[in-house]
């Protein structure tokens, strides 16, 4: 499974408006109303398990050291620390 294509699910997205919230119905990989990913609860806790360093846009886009490395078909961002070897 790629976390492009999510696994399906039916998500809902809480939407800002002036004064409140709206519910939209997504599916789990969309892309978000930010420009993320939605995820169901059971694809961001498998998530959370694979990378414990958290993410900013989708999963796997931060390193081990907490810094931003790209998304998939993005550019690159290179992590001085990573590349030296270093570990957490």
């Amino acid at each position: 499974m790629s976390w492009m294509s999510g696994c399906g699910k039916d998500t809902v997205q809480m939407i800002p408006t002036k004064f409140s919230y709206k519910e939209v119905r997504s599916t789990c990989g969309q892309t978000s109303f930010h420009g993320g990913i939605v995820l169901c609860e059971d694809c961001e806790a498998r998530a959370e398990r694979l990378y414990p360093q958290g993410w900013s846009d989708i999963p796997g886009d931060t390193c081990e050291h907490g810094n931003y490395i790209g998304t998939p078909g993005g550019y690159d961002y290179i992590c001085g620390l990573c590349e030296m070897g270093e570990k957490i």
